[in-house]
């Protein structure tokens, strides 16, 4: 069994975070990983309930 890569995995990878962790993700992503990344989005959703994320993120994809 073969292992699959993350661009078989997912159809498109999107970091949110607050802006300081969004930083630290981004300085230790490996080149690989980077470029999957289709958006980085700078906002704290520590607080927001599941059912409540799509809302918040309606600007990166249509859901």
């Amino acid at each position: 069994m073969r292992c699959l890569s993350y661009e078989e995995r997912y159809g498109r990878l999107v970091l949110v975070a607050e802006a300081h962790f969004l930083g630290i993700l981004r300085s230790v992503l490996s080149r690989e990983t980077s470029a999957l990344v289709t958006a980085f989005v700078n906002k704290d959703l520590a607080h927001v309930k599941t059912y409540e994320m799509p809302e918040h993120l309606k600007d990166v994809f249509q859901l």
